[in-house]
């Protein structure tokens, strides 16, 4: 079951653009730690107040914030081409379960996960990695309501997710409903 929060919060400066909030994650953390997938995806277009945010969650938890593409393409560099795709798998679980299954872990910059080249499924590997700990990952595409989608339908990246087994928080920017 997927479930939406939203960000209702407004910045302090005169501005009317909503601004993302620590209090909105750490809210969701709670609600995500006592699921069976413990997959918190904060789902937008990367902006500086969402990864802010992350990186606020992650240093009052005491973790760092994984790189994804950075670290796949650390591992994959040495791996043959004809061979990526089975070690691009292996090393992609690795990364985003980490070495151990104690606190939270938060990935960053998993658009590496889509390159269509590495025949992965991006959520499939974060979902397994949030069995046994709370994953929250930034993920830049979108919330409909329902759908989880990333790319546009014509790109060969494009991928959708319908009612995908995570809890969503959307950023302003990516809400697609009217929050009233």
């Amino acid at each position: 079951m997927t479930e939406r929060i939203s960000n209702p919060e407004q910045t302090p400066q005169a501005s009317s653009e909503p601004r993302f909030s620590t209090d909105c994650l750490d809210a969701a953390v709670d609600l995500v730690s006592a699921r069976y997938t413990r997959l918190l995806l904060v789902v937008g277009t990367p902006d500086s107040s969402a990864s802010a945010a992350v990186h606020q969650l992650a240093a009052k938890q005491g973790c760092p914030v994984v790189n994804v593409g950075l670290d796949l393409a650390r591992t994959l560099l040495e791996v043959p081409q004809r061979r990526r795709p089975v070690a691009a798998a292996d090393a992609a679980a690795d990364i985003c379960r980490g070495n151990s299954s104690d606190g939270t872990r938060v990935l960053d910059h998993i658009e590496v996960l889509f390159q269509h080249e590495l025949h992965l499924d991006p959520l499939k590997i974060m979902q397994d990695a949030a069995r046994n700990r709370v994953v929250v990952a930034l993920w830049p595409g979108e919330w409909t309501g329902t759908s989880l989608r990333y790319a546009a339908p014509a790109h060969l990246e494009f991928r959708e997710y319908h009612n995908p087994d995570c809890l969503v928080v959307e950023t302003p920017a990516s809400s697609t409903k009217d929050p009233s």
